[in-house]
């Protein structure tokens, strides 16, 4: 991705998170307020590695490792 690419999903996902954090009695949206914290978990720690792993291979197992983390979470915070 590019780097404004990223920059923008993660605001949008900060603006997201603050609306929703205002409605959280709702059992969905309290699922996709975690699906959403995933997705914005995930864009941060791609750009951390993305810029401090040189070694190509490690950080392409680190990335797959954080994808299978959030996947869980929003499969989780679904009940699938």
């Amino acid at each position: 991705m590019k780097g404004s690419t990223t920059w923008r999903l993660l605001r949008y996902t900060t603006i997201a998170l603050l609306i929703l954090s205002f409605f959280l009695t709702v059992e969905k949206l309290v699922s996709l307020y975690f699906s959403i914290v995933s997705l914005h978990s995930y864009l941060g720690i791609h750009e951390i590695l993305e810029d401090y792993i040189h070694h190509e291979f490690t950080r392409k197992c680190c990335i797959v490792g954080i994808q299978l983390i959030c996947l869980k979470i929003v499969l989780l915070s679904f009940n699938i």
